[in-house]
């Protein structure tokens, strides 16, 4: 997925949760991702119960500077698109 989203050349990666996807939560910050918002009572489950929903964001741009030692090559933004 990270390296899809630099392929792209996206700068920045988010992921939304509701309150108890605390599994899902946990894997995404480990992979870098840390929580920007939560709204509280945003989303209503199939039981019609409220929740909060967590706004979650991974900057990927630095991983095009380091490379992450991964051998992915930076997207090349010089280029003309059209």
């Amino acid at each position: 997925m990270v390296k899809l989203a630099i392929d792209m050349g996206l700068e920045k990666m988010v992921a939304y949760f509701v309150a108890s996807q605390v599994a899902a939560r946990k894997t995404f910050e480990r992979l870098g991702f840390r929580k920007e918002a939560e709204l509280a009572r945003q989303v209503t489950d199939i039981r019609g119960i409220k929740r909060d929903l967590f706004i979650y964001a991974n900057d990927v741009s630095h991983i095009w500077a380091a490379d992450g030692g991964l051998g992915w090559k930076t997207p090349d933004r010089t280029r003309d698109s059209s």
